[in-house]
């Protein structure tokens, strides 16, 4: 449909301006035949009109209308947990059901996608329960980023609920409805866990760097565990923490020394005790890549500036780097 920026009214004032225009100048004598005159007079009235109706901004708008199936998003917890404490009947009606479960909503007209914590696209057929780390908000994140530009009607979360990453997701805004499928145990088990590993991916040779443990618990509150960081079967720090009672969690940092360059494979294991539900989420294996020397930083100037003092003790405090202080028209400090 054409239309214009102002109103359609002002039309009638563009086809009025041509008509005057054509009559002012072709309303007196002419050497010409009348019918020339008036063809003339019809092609000026057409172009001056024409003219002004380009001043309008006229434009053409045309409306489509896209109808979108609405999606459904099957987003599958396939953490080793589910499969460890899951019973193997539901976990067996779960993978026959989730293509069932696909194929009736396609039936309905819904567009489905089946996502995991490994996989942005998973056959529900095909489900792997080996990822070590469960980021359930990130999936449910992932899944809203991935259907920005589609009508996303829902997700269906199929999870045990333990949550060893990232924020939880009951704390999180979403913008479309989230049906939960709750697997595995309610009981919770007598275990130790290794849940996180925070530490620098590069260390300088000869320096220490340190690495934090978080250690979640169940079952063992008031008494003691050990924790061990191993490197080529060498156990190089041991430590003895107390789980204490009214808590599920715990952070410990051991300060390790960079040796020779290169890569280096460290892993942190806690010791296995009596009564344990599974020792497979003991221990988790960090990678630090150690370099030779510092690193060389160079502060530049061109005046004095407070800036500069506060810049320069922020990094003389990491062992790391080596500074150099430069100031236009300043000696060396």
């Amino acid at each position: 449909m054409l239309s214009t920026a102002y109103s359609p009214w002002f039309i009638l004032l563009c086809l009025a301006v041509g008509a005057g225009y054509a009559a002012l100048l072709y309303s007196a004598a002419a050497p010409w035949r009348r019918a020339v005159n008036y063809g003339l007079a019809a092609l000026r009235f057409v172009v001056v009109s024409f003219l002004c109706f380009l001043l309008l901004s006229p434009f053409v708008k045309t409306t489509t209308t896209r109808t979108e199936a609405p999606t459904v998003v099957l987003a599958v917890d396939n953490s080793q947990s589910v499969s460890l404490f899951t019973p193997k009947p539901a976990l067996d009606q779960l993978t026959a059901g989730l293509p069932q479960l696909a194929a009736t909503l396609r039936e309905k007209g819904f567009r489905v996608e089946t996502r995991t914590l490994t996989k942005a696209e998973a056959a529900p057929d095909s489900l792997r329960f080996t990822a070590d780390r469960t980021d359930l908000n990130r999936l449910l994140t992932d899944s809203r980023e991935a259907n920005a530009d589609r009508n996303l009607a829902a997700v269906v979360l199929v999870s045990d609920g333990l949550v060893n990453q990232g924020q939880e997701p009951q704390f999180a805004a979403f913008n479309f409805p989230v049906f939960g499928v709750a697997l595995g145990d309610t009981i919770a088990k007598k275990d130790l866990r290794l849940t996180d590993l925070v530490y620098n991916r590069v260390a300088f040779s000869g320096n220490k760097f340190p690495l934090e443990v978080e250690i979640a618990f169940e079952g063992y509150a008031g008494g003691a565990a050990t924790v061990e960081v191993r490197e080529g079967g060498r156990v190089l720090e041991s430590q003895r923490v107390a789980l204490p009672t009214g808590r599920r969690r715990l952070k410990t940092t051991f300060l390790l020394k960079a040796a020779a360059p290169g890569k280096r494979r460290y892993e942190v294991r806690v010791v296995p005790q009596a009564g344990e539900f599974t020792t497979l989420n003991n221990a988790r294996t960090a990678f630090v890549e150690v370099v030779k020397g510092k690193l060389r930083v160079l502060l530049a100037g061109a005046a004095p500036h407070p800036d500069l003092k506060a810049l320069r003790a922020a990094i003389l405090a990491n062992n790391n780097f080596d500074l150099t202080l430069s100031v236009a028209g300043v000696g060396a400090p």
